[in-house]
């Protein structure tokens, strides 16, 4: 819809994804493997590029490197990661 509505690009969000998938707020609920699988996908059904949202689980900086990486395989075109703590 998002395409369809003439938008040049898609934004995830953490609070979209769990509304969608469990119809709850977001709390961290989601692992990476439901984020990422739902993030592809997106990515698969439209011909615009996709914003991801990391969010401030999934490890530390270290763990920043691989989440990356899987979020590209993903194909996505850029991601938000957060820092809140």
């Amino acid at each position: 819809m998002v395409e369809l509505a003439g938008f040049k690009a898609v934004q995830l969000s953490g609070y979209g994804f769990s509304a969608s998938l469990l119809g709850k707020p977001d709390i961290g609920l989601l692992s990476f493997d439901e984020v990422l699988r739902h993030t592809h996908n997106i990515c698969n059904a439209v011909n615009i590029p996709v914003m991801a949202n990391k969010d401030t689980r999934y490890g530390n900086s270290l763990n920043v490197i691989r989440i990356v990486q899987e979020f590209e395989q993903a194909g996505i075109a850029g991601i938000n990661l957060e820092d809140q703590i």
